[in-house]
């Protein structure tokens, strides 16, 4: 039998399936050590070619790669093989993910790499192309340094780093964690060589072929093309001019450039590959937001990012005639979209163009970006010369640094503040989930500073009576709103002055309340829709009052976000009176559990998942409190951590799903053994890791009650 092993290895170097190994050696010869390599490869191919035996096979290449220290020939041919197996079992994603790793692990092993991106390209199915996306890419050496950079893939625009970096390798890495694509480069001389400059991405000149170059075209020409840094796409003689190209995630498509303006910008729309069957997903509108941005002169929340409805007050040691040098790193950092210079909203590298008033009603999501897309005419460009300045009371459709999409207008104009009014285009996830109305609580509320319950918590429907020493609150601002930040007090009874100005009145200025007739009734919805983007009055407290016809409906919005109806049903008899209330708050539905901890397996899939997504509380709760590392644990999960765990898994690639290679379970513990794959360039330290690496983990877990829990990852 060894003797007929030994033969068939022979046939099949000899057919040019083992053409970089070492010649056979005979099976009967063994020595009693460890088995080198190029035995372990030639057992491994009679188990495949021969046998049959593809699990068997597998096993065999993976202990070449982990002990082929002699060569890393031996260790190429195993990645490959396997990946082979994998297709041989129909297991093509598992396949791809061997080409791709082998393509990228062994750039030098140039035969068996042409062969493992030919497999690639043909378990990688042919689809159309996406929609088309309009840039404008700045020159990097403009100033200031904003929009220069661009991820393809999300067609996110990137400023250079705020602080400039030490070497080349530094900005690479700089560059890969961003996802960053391409840079711009218009500041050469002579203008017909300038454009863009490409990251570790592979191009190829595509003249004249916007239109008529078909998918199985782009991936045939780009599939034994190699990334490289710089990959220039530069007009040569005019413009338009088209490249092809591949990422380094892998995403290939069709770039055109426009137009190029030297010292200035380049201008470029591209079109990406999409998988068959993609569906592209569906946006909406999310809730209305209107917001005070007081006026840069008073240095209180002049600053303003629309992409998390963050204000933001010029920090210490900062002024208005500031080097603006300094303020770049904080602006670029806090991710500031404008300023509110003297009542105007002066921009800061987002882009936008005035539209019809009636597009705000129309609500119309694909209007609305083709705009900000077909009109680049109309884009900011931000120069040393040139401000966008938004002004009432026009409405604009905008675009974020980051990529967020939406409408603003300028409702209000004062002399200390403006008041304005925008939304934005979310996607389905992220709109906000379901809600409904809780039970409906009842309340009676005395005249405020008495010696009865004056005041009321809405969320938890608790009545207080005044501390006895901030019944005389001159002088005591401070400790009042202590007091209030940790009862959760809302509002007080008003039963004093005339009864037409009695009922309830905000006890400081950050309730909300709007009359609403035959309200009682609403939807969760109309509430929403009516509250849900209202801010306090700058200047005074929210009043309720019991006047007229009685019930009297109002709507409210507490300062912890909590919205509700609220009826007064009349007043009581005596001294003091009191405010006799109604009223129900909306409560989120009960969503399913976003994690499963019913097997190992589950656990650890749902605490990556959880992680990956930056459901952090989720991920928190599959950790045993009871664990060695609990505390390290709940460092590496603090939200405001960043800690390089969470931007590992953010890292990974979501089309391969996590792996279990082992798992032993005695009685209510459990050692698994598990991995999962690197969708982009990591770097852990200076080290760096490159896409397609399975990072592979041994974790503890115990059962708790019905529950595996992580105790050592």
């Amino acid at each position: 039998m060894e003797r007929l092993k030994s033969i068939t290895i022979i046939f099949l170097l000899a057919m040019g399936l083992l053409n970089s190994i070492a010649p056979p050696i005979c099976f009967a010869n063994r020595s009693s050590g460890a088995k080198p390599a190029s035995v372990l490869l030639q057992e491994g191919l009679y188990a495949e070619e021969i046998e049959g035996d593809l699990d068997a096979a597998i096993k065999i290449y993976e202990q070449v790669i982990a002990e082929a220290k002699e060569t890393q020939r031996a260790a190429a041919q195993a990645t490959y093989r396997i990946g082979m197996c994998y297709l041989k079992k129909g297991e093509k994603a598992k396949a791809a993910q061997q080409f791709r790793e082998f393509i990228s692990k062994f750039p030098k092993q140039q035969a068996l790499g042409t062969r493992a991106r030919e497999q690639l390209a043909k378990l990688k199915p042919i689809g159309g192309f996406g929609l088309v996306i309009e840039r404008t890419v700045m020159d990097r050496g403009s100033y200031p340094q904003t929009n220069c950079c661009i991820d393809f893939e999300s067609g996110q625009m990137f400023g250079m780093p705020p602080s400039p970096l030490h070497n080349y390798e530094d900005y690479l890495r700089w560059f890969a964690s961003k996802g960053i694509d391409a840079i711009g480069e218009a500041d050469e001389e002579p203008a017909f060589l300038v454009g863009l400059s490409g990251v570790e991405i592979a191009t190829l000149s595509a003249k004249n072929q916007w239109d008529t170059i078909r998918p199985e075209d782009i991936r045939r020409k780009l599939a034994l093309s190699k990334p490289t840094t710089p990959a220039k796409m530069v007009v040569e003689c005019k413009a338009p001019a088209e490249y092809i190209f591949r990422t380094r995630e892998g995403g290939m498509g069709i770039l055109q450039i426009l137009e190029v303006k030297v010292n200035s910008h380049t201008r470029i729309r591209y079109k990406m590959l999409q998988e068959p069957g993609t569906v592209r997903p569906t946006f909406d509108f999310g809730p209305e937001v209107e917001r005070i941005i007081y006026t840069d002169e008073t240095g209180k929340d002049c600053f303003f990012d629309l992409d998390t409805g963050k204000a933001f007050s010029i920090p210490q040691g900062l002024t208005r005639s500031s080097d603006p040098e300094k303020g770049i790193p904080w602006i670029l950092e806090n991710g500031i979209d404008f300023v509110n210079c003297v009542g105007r909203l002066q921009l800061w590298d987002m882009v936008a163009v005035e539209v019809e008033e009636k597009i705000w009603d129309s609500e119309d999501a694909v209007e609305i970006n083709s705009v900000l897309m077909r009109d680049p005419s109309k884009e900011f460009l931000p120069t040393e010369q040139e401000e966008y300045i938004i002004t009432a009371p026009f409405i604009y459709a905008f675009e974020t640094r980051e990529g967020g999409i939406g409408l603003l207008q300028i409702l209000e104009k004062r002399n200390t503040y403006l008041k304005i009014r925008y939304k934005m285009l979310q996607e389905p996830a992220k709109i906000a989930p379901v809600e409904v109305f809780g039970p409906v609580i009842k309340r009676v509320i005395y005249q405020g500073g008495s010696e009865y319950e004056c005041l009321i918590d809405f969320e938890s429907g608790k009545l207080f009576k005044v501390p006895e020493g901030l019944k005389d609150s001159r002088g005591k601002e401070s400790e009042v709103l202590k007091w209030v930040k940790e009862t959760g007090v809302d509002a007080a009874g008003d039963t004093e002055g005339p009864i037409t100005s009695q009922g309830l009145q905000g006890f400081v200025n950050d309730l909300v309340a709007r009359p609403a007739v035959d309200g009682w009734n609403t939807t969760p919805r109309e509430l929403v829709a009516t509250m849900g983007s209202l801010l306090p009055e700058p200047h005074g407290k929210a009043r309720m009052f019991g006047k007229g016809a009685l019930p009297a409906t109002y709507f409210f919005k507490t300062r912890d976000g909590g919205m509700g109806v609220l009826q007064i049903l009349g007043f009581t008899v005596g001294d003091p009176r009191g405010v006799k209330i109604r009223y129900k708050m909306l409560q989120k539905e009960k969503a399913k559990s976003p994690i499963d901890l019913s097997t190992p397996e589950a656990t650890i899939k749902s605490f990556v998942k959880a992680v990956y997504n930056g459901n952090l509380e989720a991920a928190k709760a599959c950790v045993s409190k009871d664990g060695h590392d609990y505390d390290e644990f709940m460092e590496m999960l603090a939200t405001e951590s960043n800690h390089p765990f969470q931007a590992m898994i953010r890292a990974m690639d979501t089309s391969i799903p996590v792996e279990i290679t082992s798992k032993d379970i005695t009685e209510d513990r459990c050692k698994i053994k598990w991995y999962f794959t690197l969708g982009r360039v990591y770097y852990i330290g200076d080290t760096k890791i490159k896409k397609g690496t399975h990072q592979k983990f041994g974790s503890y877990l115990e059962l708790v009650g019905d529950k595996w829990l992580i105790r050592d990852i």
